[in-house]
């Protein structure tokens, strides 16, 4: 039970910060090519962590 709430509070601060990102793009606009990389590789960055923590999940909830 603990894990799982570990597990989901995790998965809401990750999202948390995918949504920070999308309403700051949206807010500032787009002002040259590498800021727009540099927010899509942070974004980049924090789904992928968020997918290693489902397959965390995936993998561990069943054996619990």
């Amino acid at each position: 039970m603990l894990l799982q709430k570990l597990i989901y509070e995790t998965k809401n601060k990750l999202q948390r910060v995918v949504n920070l990102e999308n309403s700051k793009r949206l807010a500032t606009g787009v002002k040259c090519f590498s800021e727009r990389h540099t927010r899509r590789k942070r974004k980049f960055e924090v789904k992928n962590q968020l997918s290693e923590v489902e397959t965390v999940v995936s993998v561990i909830a069943p054996k619990i």
